[in-house]
């Protein structure tokens, strides 16, 4: 079964904070470093937390792909995504791609132009902040998925589409349910029933 923990980061203290870091080894800290924004640093700290307190390993056993996509060499597949005060990891047997994006002011329209057509007609037939979230959380869901990223490009799929098919897989994306002001989505190379979500509280994460 996919599991998708979250966790609010906003109600940490400093002495959290520390502790966490404290348990990271110097790479791992370099590694955080490289964020440029606090709550992005936080957001990669937190995540490797969960991590660790789901799978019930040390974090040294989290490696870095060379683009930077966390990972374990063997064992489940787990996919971190964090934005304000969110941070959220989905765990699974086979590849996942997860995306949680706090509802900001952005550009809407100038982006949706380079998203597929069917997403761009969708937008247009909504015209709100609901509609543009759910669509750039899937498409970032089906990206991370791929192990792509964006450098694939925004406008080769339709993601409004429950499944895509690409290199001989057929991809499930699932929007969930998430905290007010944000929107979250899924997406595996298995099919996406019964995804567990869990909201992980301080207590059973610093313990």
């Amino acid at each position: 079964m996919t599991e998708v923990w979250t966790y609010d980061i906003s109600n940490l203290s400093d002495e959290d904070l520390q502790n966490t870091l404290q348990q990271c080894s110097s790479s791992e800290k370099k590694e955080i470093q490289k964020f440029r924004f606090l709550k992005d640093r936080l957001g990669r700290l937190i995540g490797r937390k969960l991590v660790t307190k789901k799978l019930g390993i040390s974090s040294d056993k989290i490696l870095i792909s060379e683009s930077g996509k966390p990972y374990l060499q063997t064992g489940p597949k787990f996919n971190i995504s964090h934005s304000g005060k969110m941070v959220a990891v989905a765990f699974s047997k086979t590849e996942i791609g997860l995306d949680i994006e706090e509802h900001k002011m952005i550009g809407f329209e100038d982006l949706i132009q380079r998203f597929h057509p069917n997403e761009q007609a969708y937008f247009l037939k909504k015209l709100d902040e609901h509609a543009f979230f759910k669509i750039w959380t899937r498409k970032e869901a089906f990206l991370k998925a791929l192990g792509t990223g964006i450098t694939r490009g925004l406008n080769l799929d339709d993601c409004l589409q429950n499944e895509i098919q690409f290199n001989e897989n057929r991809w499930s994306i699932k929007s969930l349910q998430a905290p007010k002001n944000y929107s979250m989505a899924l997406c595996s190379n298995a099919p996406l029933e019964g995804v567990k979500q869990l909201l992980i509280c301080k207590a059973e994460l610093f313990v």
